[in-house]
């Protein structure tokens, strides 16, 4: 996915991190008494990159551009998956700078910041296709994986940018 990503001419500055896990295919079996059981027979991966602008003084925040490369297997609707990947974004991107959500405190959404088109930045979709055995016509899921990624590209560049020793959370 990264050599993707290079493919394509995108420029980043900061060093990034990875967790590797070897994950197995496996087949999807019933649910024991306990409700325990494999739930999935496919499994989604991906990876993101962020360009983000920090004002350290104001502590203000505005992402320019995100990359997201991920495998959803065969792509049936090509440009509803990149619609997935890019809505995954926009909620990771909410998530990451503006929803704020206090238990007991937080009322009601009326004063629940969430992106507005102002806010939205440049996304560069990508989907690899690499069919999945076990998927529908060899697909995997696209709805949602992006959502995860994006918030750790963006907190990454903002601990970065802003010189706090992240060191820790490694």
């Amino acid at each position: 996915m990264i050599r993707k990503l290079l493919l394509v001419r995108q420029k980043f500055t900061h060093e990034g991190y990875r967790a590797h896990t070897e994950i197995t295919q496996q087949v999807l079996t019933p649910l024991d008494k306990n409700g325990q059981g494999v739930g999935y027979e496919t499994y989604t991966f991906g990876t993101q990159m962020a360009e983000v602008e920090v004002n350290v003084e104001i502590g203000e925040v505005k992402v320019d551009r995100i990359v997201v490369a991920h495998d959803v297997g065969i792509a049936i609707n090509p440009q509803s998956v990149e619609g997935q990947l890019e809505g995954g974004v926009m909620m990771g991107l909410g998530m990451a700078l503006k929803e704020k959500y206090i238990t007991n405190k937080s009322e009601n959404f009326e004063n629940y910041h969430i992106p507005q088109l102002s806010d939205v930045p440049e996304i560069k979709a990508i989907h690899l296709e690499v069919k999945h055995e076990h998927g529908p016509f060899g697909a995997a899921g696209a709805g949602k994986c992006s959502l995860i990624p994006t918030t750790s590209a963006i907190k990454m560049q903002y601990l970065t940018q802003s010189g706090i020793d992240f060191s820790i959370y490694q």
